[in-house]
């Protein structure tokens, strides 16, 4: 897992965009988080290489492919991943402080 930060600040809630490449075949969970207030918020998101399989709770799964946008709510269980065919490259933008988990099996 590679993050590049474009602009802003990942660690204290400053407004940020950030290039997130991401292995193929991996499983990866990206979060926001208020610094101050210490919760979670919702993310924007625009998958720039590779196709990403995503399941929120109580959802079908979906794969979304190259220029889809996407954003996440705050506060729901999901997990996506990167498919077997190529490493993904996705952009992310927000304002809470950055939290990703690449180590999910």
């Amino acid at each position: 897992l590679k993050i590049s930060l474009l602009w802003g600040k990942i660690e204290n809630s400053d407004n940020y965009g950030v290039l997130v490449k991401i292995p193929s075949g991996k499983n990866f969970k990206i979060n926001a988080h208020s610094y101050w207030l210490k919760m979670s918020l919702p993310y924007h998101g625009l998958i720039l290489k590779g196709n990403v399989i995503t399941k929120i709770e109580n959802e079908k799964e979906k794969t979304l492919l190259p220029n889809a946008y996407f954003n996440k709510p705050s506060n729901i269980n999901y997990i996506d991943r990167c498919d077997d065919k190529a490493d993904c490259i996705i952009f992310i933008t927000n304002s809470g402080v950055l939290d990703l988990n690449s180590s999910l099996k």
